[in-house]
């Protein structure tokens, strides 16, 4: 049997005057069914899409280098991470792969050689992580497929149209494929990261420094 919501009410005053109309403040919390262990997830099937173009240069490279690690930290040997890193060219730097210690180390390792490059094809580096992930989906349930895109948004190269890139977004995840967005930098493109994010049914986010990650 599944577990379901529970609700606690909270007011204002524990006792109202009943002799006279007034306004009171009623807090409703829903408290929602208590998180699944780690073991009894649903195994991911990821990609990380990591920006190392021109405009990445500085502090964004060093924060994406820290958001990829850290992501690969949380990985178990059940889940399935691709990696790709793009410029105006398209590298993908391992094929979807179990997450073990020792692909561990060397994904780390090969995301920690990022360096910045050349102009920004953002939509070829993440439909290129979008195809490993479908590569990789079991074709059932139980399995979360997800492609984490790590970048300023200054796409410059290949689709760069809002819309388009939205549409894109939408097919995919109408394929079981859903995208997040990770901005970094003082200067990324939030209306595309957004709109992406949004179109593609998860959620933007925000890397200020490598505290936030």
């Amino acid at each position: 049997m599944s577990e379901k919501l529970s609700f606690e009410m909270h007011t204002d005053l524990d006792l109202v005057a009943n002799e006279v109309p007034t306004q009171r403040v009623l807090e409703l919390v829903v408290i929602p069914p208590s998180a699944r262990s780690a073991s009894g997830r649903p195994s991911l099937n990821l990609a990380l899409v990591i920006d190392r173009s021109g405009s990445m240069s500085g502090d964004k490279i060093d924060n994406v280098r820290w958001a990829a690690a850290h992501v690969l930290d949380l990985l178990q040997e059940q889940d399935q991470v691709a990696i790709v890193a793009y410029d105006d060219t398209i590298n993908v730097l391992s094929p979807s792969q179990h997450v073990t210690p020792q692909a561990r180390a060397s994904l780390k390792s090969r995301i920690q050689e990022l360096i910045p490059g050349n102009m920004t094809n953002l939509c070829g580096g993440w439909l290129s992580g979008c195809e490993e992930i479908a590569r990789s989906a079991n074709g059932g349930g139980g399995q979360l497929n997800r492609a984490l895109l790590l970048t300023d948004g200054l796409a410059n190269v290949g689709i760069t149209d809002l819309e388009e890139i939205g549409l894109h977004a939408s097919q995919l995840l109408n394929k079981g494929i859903a995208t997040s967005t990770f901005g970094v930098g003082l200067d990324f493109n939030e209306h595309l990261l957004e709109h992406l994010a949004n179109q593609g049914g998860r959620r933007f986010y925000f890397i200020a420094d490598p505290h936030s990650i």
